[in-house]
């Protein structure tokens, strides 16, 4: 898993948010992805809340219009990813 972290934020640096934000949000959400089932097996919340920055992050530039089904995948991820952060006693 650490692995695939470093990958995609490799990745972030050819992605860029003004350059290709398609590209950029759906490499967000996959580090979000990555970050959660790191955060999923550990007891703390630091990769929990790595996840919801990056999903926040791939939000921002998704629509509902423009990219339906891809904005209700990483909403469903972020909202997962806010439950467990809040069952831990994390603020989300």
């Amino acid at each position: 898993m650490d692995k695939a972290a470093a990958a995609y934020s490799e990745a972030l640096k050819v992605y860029t948010r003004v350059k290709d934000p398609s590209n950029w949000a759906w490499t967000k959400y996959n580090l979000g992805a990555v970050y959660y089932e790191i955060g999923a097996r550990e007891s703390g919340t630091e990769h929990l809340q790595m996840a919801t920055e990056s999903l926040r992050e791939a939000m921002s530039v998704l629509s509902k219009d423009k990219t339906p089904g891809q904005y209700r995948q990483t909403r469903a991820n972020l909202e997962q990813t806010l439950d467990a952060l809040r069952k831990r006693g994390g603020f989300g």
